[in-house]
């Protein structure tokens, strides 16, 4: 360690930072971050929950220290100093923003340990590495049975490691798959490579937190702004598991498909406790090659279809929903056709599975100068249904020249909601309130109906 990490500091830093710091720098310096006794998959958070323990110090008072970013990036040398700032911001910063592409920037925090759900993502990690590797050896054809959760049996991870899987730092629990061979050909299908979907959930890059960003309960993480893991609730699992081999045929016969991309389902269980179920899923906005600036998640009903937020609260980052939509969008006559077709293909599907409450997710980027040029010269390569779509998007009620060139993304999302007994109630109560037409619970076959004439609407063929 620098023997001048400290002259000016050591009067302002009490000992608990230069512990900290030594412990950082330590392992910074070392070849292998295998040496704190984890897996280099948990190195950074390892690294922290090593410093915090050695130095007696919690997180609240490392923050509250003078200068703790100073004193980790005096212990370094300069080639790891970018290490170290990417540690800190990481993994202390409680308003972390996960800008990569406009994507989700706030709020999101960093799942390391003392996290509430540390060990479940742990285990989640564990999992997923055990499942891709036990079944990337696996080359045939999918079987009847590959659809049956029930031919799934539970494996248990001890601690101190077993035959089959290796030890770990977390508490004993129990893993289950459904379907693990179906969800390898589908991630395959959709051009996800194994080693890429296993180091983005498993490796170095901490997941992010966003629940908040949601209102359905749900535990949501994000795992390299690429892929979006969520907790499921019993009946979403018995709904997916039910329509797998529908939704199988329909996104290998439309490559074109809006439908939310499912990656993985799976089941975590501790001792004595209960189970969580997990679903991985492709992020719509993850092949976004700029900042998205608006985002809307549309139903075409009207009823509480608008957001909750103040205008001086809305930014970027704010999700807008049906009676928050100010625009339509002119496309191109093949690309609105295209749109046409799958729409109602993909519609077609959800209401013959008696699915509704599903949604169109839509991210909007404005294009300047530069993206418009970059756009342009890469168009052929880039644009897919949905993804990186160049528009003009025009106001309702416009004035003159009020038109602007976007760059679209967009999917279907919310698929697993049937019309059970719960939704059916929903509909009766609330129609003795508001119009029947207006709210969101209604029968797949209006939802159905609706959807396709809100988006006939709003995507118009450009003359």
């Amino acid at each position: 360690m620098k023997n001048e990490i400290g002259s000016e500091n050591v009067g302002t830093m009490d000992m608990t930072i230069l512990s900290f710091v030594e412990v950082v720098d330590s392992a910074i310096r070392s070849e292998s971050a295998s040496e704190l006794g984890e897996s280099p998959a948990y190195s950074f958070s390892s690294l922290i929950d090593s410093a915090i323990r050695s130095s007696n110090a919690s997180v609240a008072d490392f923050i509250a220290s003078p200068s703790p970013f100073h004193a980790i990036a005096s212990a370094v040398d300069l080639r790891s100093r970018s290490d170290a700032e990417r540690l800190f911001t990481n993994s202390f910063s409680l308003d972390n923003k996960i800008d990569c592409q406009g994507n989700v920037k706030k709020p999101s925090y960093a799942v390391f340990r003392g996290h509430k759900n540390y060990d479940l993502m742990l285990n989640l990690q564990l999992g997923i590495r055990y499942t891709v590797g036990k079944h990337s050896w696996i080359f045939r054809e999918l079987r009847l049975q590959d659809f049956d959760p029930k031919t799934n049996f539970w494996t248990r991870f001890p601690p101190e490691g077993s035959r089959f899987t290796p030890p770990h730092q977390s508490v004993d629990f129990r893993w289950k798959d459904y379907c693990p061979v179906v969800f390898k050909h589908l991630r395959q299908l959709f051009g996800i490579d194994p080693a890429d979907y296993m180091l983005a959930i498993c490796g170095n890059d901490t997941l992010r937190d966003i629940s908040s960003l949601g209102k359905s309960g749900s535990l949501i993480c994000l795992a390299q702004n690429r892929f979006i893991i969520k907790t499921l609730k019993k009946s979403q699992v018995k709904v997916l598991v039910r329509m797998l081999p529908s939704y199988y045929q329909h996104v290998c016969r439309y490559e074109n498909s809006l439908l939310t991309k499912f990656l993985g389902v799976h089941c975590v269980k501790h001792s004595g406790g209960q189970k969580t179920r997990f679903i991985v899923m492709a992020n719509v906005f993850c092949s976004s090659e700029y900042p998205i600036h608006q985002r809307y998640d549309l139903k075409g009903s009207s009823y509480g279809r608008t957001t909750d937020k103040p205008l001086e609260e809305i930014d970027e980052t704010t999700t807008l929903k049906d009676l928050d939509l100010y625009l339509f969008f002119r496309l191109e006559k093949s690309w609105f056709q295209e749109l046409k077709r799958q729409l109602d293909r993909d519609c077609e599907f959800l209401e013959a599975e008696r699915i509704m409450d599903y949604s169109f997710l839509i991210g909007l980027h404005f294009r300047d100068d530069s993206s418009r040029i970059e756009h342009d010269m890469n168009r052929e390569h880039l644009v897919q249904l949905g993804t990186n779509m160049p528009a003009i998007a025009e106001r309702v009620c416009k004035d003159d020249g009020d038109v602007s060139d976007v760059i679209l993304y967009f999917g279907i999302i919310n698929i697993l909601q049937d019309y059970d007994i719960s939704k059916k109630l929903e509909h009766a109560y609330k129609s003795l309130q508001v119009d029947p037409s207006s709210i969101s619970a209604v029968d797949p076959k209006l939802y159905s109906k609706r959807f396709k004439d809100f988006m006939g609407k709003i995507f118009v063929e450009q003359k």
